[in-house]
């Protein structure tokens, strides 16, 4: 059974929050009573969350890339200043694009380096 107030009073904050998985450990935290902020690349994606988790005023949305420094900064920054102190961050987003390795370039490589590995870094640091 669950305990609609366990984390009354907490921060949640979810990478990668409008969509799949994301999305369904935001309604999951929203309805174990935290006030959550989703994070992700694009707004519009952001925007239909918001609307399917019909959180309220316990819900806040910030466009931002974990593979961009200054981004993380911004965003979790955006996030503290709406709901306060992040208790607990749900390091979610991630891509997968790949190719054969004689195909990768340096810029995949890259890339998927940045959101799936730094990124999460990033996020634990700040």
């Amino acid at each position: 059974m669950r305990d609609a107030n366990a984390l009354q009073d907490r921060h949640a904050l979810v990478t990668g929050g409008g969509k799949g998985i994301g999305l369904a450990i935001a309604r999951e935290l929203l309805a174990l009573g935290a006030r959550v902020t989703i994070t992700g690349r694009t707004p519009s994606t952001l925007d239909r969350a918001r609307v399917a988790l019909d959180g309220g005023d316990r819900l806040h949305t910030v466009t931002g890339d974990v593979a961009e420094a200054e981004g993380v900064a911004t965003t979790l920054d955006a996030a503290r200043a709406a709901f306060g102190r992040v208790d607990l961050l749900i390091n979610n987003a991630g891509q997968a694009a790949s190719a054969a390795a004689g195909k990768t370039d340096d810029a995949l490589w890259a890339r998927m380096l940045d959101v799936n590995l730094t990124g999460t870094f990033r996020c634990c640091r700040r």
